[in-house]
């Protein structure tokens, strides 16, 4: 049985992502704060309740997560982390501990909490394992009002290729991946289209890309990753974008 966890599978990315491996023979195990209407007529998959940014209730759960009776015997096994979110959108001297922790909790802290449980848990697995995070181009260079989740995002790159080295002298290694999906019609854009202009200078640039139709559907980019992975032609801890990969 080829098992997959999927954080913030309740909407955008995440739900793309869960309803392209509907219908596969997949054991799908779905985290999010709410279960909506979809994902409860979706029997085949099991769906844990959990607020990915509070700490405390993420590492109560990740037993039940990583229960060996959801993973033992599987024949693939997959993490990903796509749970993530933009705010505060606030440049420095205007951000609050309250925000900022956890902006750092669900962008950084709790993906490589559920890394390090998934790591721990298959450790004497022969299966291939695999830790997807979902990253941004907001990991690789600064933007305006942006700090904390390029912060974040950036950490969760530099996690990504630690796992990888660090997985390499194990018996039966973890590989990682990073995955950037662009600009993608989502929540998250919309919030971001939301901002005051003195919190995020680009913010007309971002209702532009919307107004003209330059977002990427969640589906194409799920469908995009899915193929990626299932084609398994990566070097562990290797960071691709969808953009690229639409080249290839």
């Amino acid at each position: 049985m080829h098992t997959i966890l999927v954080t913030g599978a309740s909407k955008g990315i995440g739900q793309a992502i869960v309803e392209g491996l509907t219908g596969s023979g997949k054991r799908i195990i779905c985290v999010s704060r709410h279960q909506p209407e979809w994902l409860a007529k979706a029997g085949e998959h099991i769906w844990h309740p959990l607020d990915l940014a509070d700490i405390d209730q993420v590492e109560a759960s990740l037993p039940t997560l990583f229960a060996p009776v959801l993973w033992h015997g599987c024949n693939r096994a997959w993490l990903i982390n796509n749970a993530g979110a933009i705010a505060p959108v606030k440049r420095i001297g205007n951000l609050n501990a309250e925000g900022l922790a956890r902006n750092m909790a669900l962008n950084l802290t709790v993906p490589m909490l559920l890394a390090n449980a998934f790591v721990h848990a298959l450790k004497d697995a022969a299966c291939p394992k695999l830790v997807v995070n979902i990253s941004s181009g907001a990991a690789k260079r600064p933007i305006d009002g942006w700090s904390a989740y390029c912060s974040a995002k950036a950490g969760l790159e530099m996690a990504t290729r630690a796992l990888a080295l660090e997985q390499g002298s194990a018996a039966h290694p973890v590989r990682a991946l990073s995955f950037a999906p662009g600009i993608v019609d989502t929540g998250m854009q919309a919030e971001i289209r939301s901002a005051a202009p003195e919190d995020f200078a680009a913010v007309k640039q971002f209702i532009a890309y919307k107004e003209e139709g330059k977002l990427a559907s969640p589906e194409a980019v799920a469908e995009v990753l899915l193929r990626f992975l299932e084609e398994d032609a990566f070097e562990s801890g290797a960071s691709v974008d969808y953009r690229e990969l639409l080249k290839r």
